[in-house]
């Protein structure tokens, strides 16, 4: 058995997460690096958690001596988000479920650290890899994790587009995996949903019109224009173009875990 049979069968079997992937640590092309740094430079403008630090980093940056990159997928569907109506009596507010639901928060952070120490213990480096400077979507597309949606989001045809992403860099050698084939075919419906516009054409964002962003990020001034579409939003938890998707319309919520009602 090979180290990436041993690694995947573990991952899947083990510790219960359907997709695994390996990317090539290779530095990223230059059409993708421009659209990967106009994101990196705006949240560095956004926010004091990115330190101000706007540049956009390679696998390498975090290993010099990386072979592979890792890439996880876990279904993260919790059930329709209560809408603004639905909230109002009591005056809740909304956000992403899977981002405020703990006990799911502290099962991905387990299921990280025996990511790592699989590695490890085997005297390997391994190293987990936090989005926004590292582009992971990109990297999901490459490996068979999923392909992207016309709303610019890593989808699966078994989970849709709700997933919950995770990388990791190791020196260890693994063989890539192909990336997935998939297709939107002529739906549109994500671009018509979004309240703001920000999904402005298929596969792309426009990160600056994108409620996410601001009311997740942006710890500056928010445009009019934004507060107007938020409702009652706080943080991340726009989920319109996912909301409207069909190959999300089967999904089941995951079990084991249940976001918190207030």
């Amino acid at each position: 058995m090979t180290l990436k049979t041993e690694f995947t069968e573990y991952v899947k079997n083990a510790l219960h997460i359907p997709l695994v992937g390996i990317a090539p640590p290779d530095d990223f092309p230059p059409d993708d690096l421009e659209r990967i740094s106009f994101v990196v430079k705006t949240f560095a403008r956004a926010t004091p958690l990115s330190g101000g630090n706007d540049t956009v980093l390679t696998p390498r940056d975090f290993l010099p001596e990386a072979q592979s990159v890792i890439i996880t997928g876990y279904p993260a569907y919790m059930g329709e988000v209560a809408g603004f109506e639905a909230c109002r009596e009591k005056l809740l507010g909304r956000g992403e479920p899977s981002h405020v639901t703990v006990p799911l928060l502290l099962d991905s952070a387990e299921k990280g650290g025996k990511i790592v120490e699989f590695f490890t213990g085997r005297g390997f480096q391994c190293f987990s890899l936090v989005g926004g400077q590292f582009p992971i979507k990109l990297l999901a597309s490459q490996c068979g994790v999923g392909f992207y949606g016309k709303n610019a989001i890593i989808q699966h045809p078994d989970f849709g587009s709700w997933i919950s992403l995770a990388a990791y860099v190791t020196d260890a050698e693994l063989e890539p995996d192909t990336p997935l084939a998939g297709t939107c075919g002529s739906c549109e419906l994500c671009l018509a949903a979004c309240p703001t516009g920000a999904l402005f054409a298929p596969y792309r964002c426009d990160l600056t019109r994108c409620l996410d962003f601001h009311l997740g990020h942006n710890k500056n001034i928010i445009p009019i224009s934004i507060r107007e579409k938020s409702s009652n939003l706080m943080g991340e938890g726009c989920t319109a173009c996912r909301d409207i998707c069909p190959a999300n319309r089967r999904l089941k919520p995951i079990e084991g875990f249940r976001p918190p009602p207030e």
